[in-house]
């Protein structure tokens, strides 16, 4: 009887040890996903208990990512955040990628102000990512335009020929998987694209017209040469309303009865676009994420941009 007492003692002992440690697990994962979600301010756990004015950071290449623009549009659905101040600092990226970060932010835009800041460059592809913001703020130097599309891919014909190399296909259609590395750019070809590039050109140019409100034709014809402007030179143009920084982004939410402190919606996305708070200048991680570009196929809507 002592010995099976004293097994019962010590099995009742152990299992009170086991169910204390559960316990203690549970808690700990329970307040590590309370932390975790606590660092994404925005988000469903938002650990400022007063509202406030959200700032977001976009930079480099513009790639899709789902996941960043489901955080993205999650800010609308906030009512911590009364309004965001989104900094821009990127030459473009893909075409429809831009189109899909610009629903995003238009969404967002469409429940409360979202103000743009041009930092740096703010071309091509994400020049049409601000446009889907009420008010857009730039710096007398910030890099705007560009507005345009490009449909590249290299090309080692030339070199294939004096090597050797050469590529048999056999297409389903004489314009299938056009443009190839080696294989002569034909001329039906590359008017295909034109074509193709004509008409995505024309959507993009008709959202700067309907979003800028640009009745002006010359003013628009300058605009689709696809060349760049300055901060100043934009607003001549209407492709911005006024210079400035943050300061201004604030005055013209002010202006509207919003205020409160300015809080960092700080996330960083997968790849490709990042968001995040405010980095310091870095004009090689952009151009060399556009390096990559260089090489992908598809329609682009992208500036490599200049430095100092």
């Amino acid at each position: 009887m002592d010995f099976l007492g004293d097994a019962f003692v010590e099995n009742f002992s152990l299992r009170k040890r086991l169910t204390f440690w559960k316990v203690v697990t549970f808690a700990l994962i329970a307040l590590l996903l309370i932390v975790s979600g606590s660092s994404f301010r925005g988000g469903f756990f938002d650990s400022f208990s007063t509202p406030y004015i959200g700032r977001v950071v976009f930079s480099g290449v513009i790639d899709q990512d789902l996941a960043r623009n489901s955080q993205f549009a999650s800010f609308a659905d906030n009512p911590k955040i009364k309004a965001i101040i989104l900094h821009v600092d990127s030459g473009g990226g893909g075409a429809a990628a831009s189109e899909a970060l610009y629903n995003v932010v238009r969404s967002v835009s469409q429940v409360k102000p979202v103000v743009i800041v041009a930092n740096g460059i703010m071309a091509s592809g994400a020049y049409m990512v601000a446009m889907a913001a009420e008010h857009i703020v730039a710096y007398n130097t910030s890099i705007v335009g560009s507005i345009g599309m490009i449909l590249q891919a290299p090309n080692f014909y030339e070199i294939g020929k004096k090597v050797g190399v050469k590529m048999d296909v056999v297409r389903s259609g004489r314009l299938k998987a056009f443009p190839s590395i080696l294989e002569e750019f034909t001329k039906e070809a590359r008017l295909a694209m034109e074509h193709s590039i004509s008409v995505a050109n024309e959507h993009f140019l008709s959202m700067v017209q309907e979003r800028r409100k640009i009745t002006d034709a010359r003013v628009m014809s300058e605009i689709a040469t696809g060349k760049i402007f300055t901060g100043r030179e934009a607003l001549e143009f209407s492709l911005v309303d006024e210079i400035g920084d943050e300061g201004n982004a604030v005055r013209w939410l002010k202006e509207r009865g919003i205020t409160g402190k300015i809080r960092d919606l700080g996330f960083v996305s997968g790849k490709g676009f990042r968001v995040g708070k405010i980095p310091p200048s870095s004009y090689l991680s952009i151009l060399n994420e556009f390096f990559h570009y260089l090489c992908s196929p598809g329609l682009l809507a992208v500036f490599p941009g200049i430095s100092t």
